[in-house]
């Protein structure tokens, strides 16, 4: 990876030319093909981890969150190296801020899912969908969604609440189950209400980017040594690293931006 500071930002705080490189990243990502030897680079690889053909996610459900901060940090990785080398300030992986006031409107008023992720351009918004080529799963075909499902966005207030849970298993086991991480796969829909396909949708990694920095939130509020000792030193299937290496997002090279809602009139 290239030298600078790596931010994570709210989708809708990004600039149009930090929007810009992020597409452009995605772009390039999801147009590698895993035949040309450049496998760990596609996304249709990357994607596979979490569900069809690796099935590497929720093997152990104790290592919910450290697993999936090593499979975001994987990811973002790869859309870095697409940058600019002389870039001072690299905008990572964003998150979906679904408590948001603007997350909790009606769609026709913006809110639910961010336009940046709906928003179909010319060249095609890759943050929109991705084409899942896996026939031999029976899979050849564009993501899709049907948001606005049984369940409800969390809300901020449930999320202050959450982060006054003082027990790491216990918080990561709420974190993870309703309301909160697995309502919003069912309220997305689609393919991301699917284990085996969610990672497919690029919305997967701006969701866990935002699980991830609840997580960083409860961190700073209860320490970063929290995880059981039984745990530090247990694999994260897939990646070169343990769980006590991914515990300080310091030392993953990437921080959380201040939180700043921008309020877009967007159709």
């Amino acid at each position: 990876m290239s030298n600078g500071k790596v931010i994570r930002k709210n989708i809708e705080g990004l600039s149009e030319e930090e929007l810009g490189l992020l597409r452009q990243a995605y772009t390039t990502l999801q147009q590698f093909d895993p035949r040309d030897g450049l496998e760990d680079r596609s996304y249709q690889t990357i994607a596979g981890y979490h569900g069809v053909p690796r099935g590497y996610c929720h093997r152990d459900r104790e290592l919910f969150l450290p697993w999936h901060r090593a499979y975001v940090h994987f990811l973002e990785q790869y859309v870095l190296d697409t940058y600019p080398n002389d870039l001072e300030l690299k905008p990572g992986i964003p998150w979906w801020d679904w408590t948001s006031e603007v997350a909790h409107q009606p769609a026709a008023s913006g809110g639910g899912i961010p336009n940046r992720f709906r928003a179909e351009d010319n060249p095609p918004n890759p943050l929109a969908q991705f084409f899942i080529d896996r026939p031999s799963f029976g899979m050849q075909r564009n993501t899709i969604r049907a948001p606005g499902g049984p369940n409800t966005l969390p809300t901020a207030a449930g999320v202050a609440q959450l982060l006054e849970i003082t027990d790491f298993l216990e918080f990561s086991l709420r974190l993870e189950q309703t309301p909160f991480h697995d309502s919003i796969h069912v309220w997305v829909g689609g393919h991301m209400g699917v284990v085996d396909w969610a990672a497919y949708d690029p919305i997967f990694f701006s969701h866990h980017c935002m699980v991830d920095r609840i997580w960083y939130l409860w961190q700073l509020r209860h320490g970063a040594e929290t995880v059981p000792s039984r745990l530090l030193n247990r694999q994260l299937l897939g990646f070169d690293m343990a769980v006590a290496d991914v515990l300080e997002i310091g030392d993953l090279g990437y921080e959380y931006a201040v939180n700043q809602m921008v309020v877009r009139n967007e159709s």
